[in-house]
């Protein structure tokens, strides 16, 4: 299916994208779109132009930044979703 010139499941820079179409994307690809914005701002682009460039907001970018600073990379991967898998509580 295609939406404004875009297959779904793909990521289309330079077009605005809000949070359902955000979260319609894989896994790998919300973490290749952060990778990827945090790249541009880390060469010297300012968070308001890449928030545009990539069509998420501003404070999105400002979060994935504080992350990055707060870990690196590894701060912004992707992370296992729903509750953690432990031992059955016994009554």
């Amino acid at each position: 299916m295609v939406r404004g010139g875009c297959t779904v499941g793909s990521i289309c820079y330079g077009t605005a994208m809000n949070t359902q179409q955000y979260h319609q994307l894989s896994s790998d690809e919300q973490e290749k779109l952060r990778r990827k914005a945090v790249e541009a701002v880390v060469s010297g682009q300012k968070q308001i132009e890449v928030a545009r460039l990539f069509g998420v907001t501003r404070q999105a970018v400002n979060n994935w930044m504080m992350a990055y600073r707060a870990g690196g990379m590894k701060a912004i991967r992707t992370r296992k979703k729903g509750r953690p898998r432990g031992p059955a509580e016994r009554p």
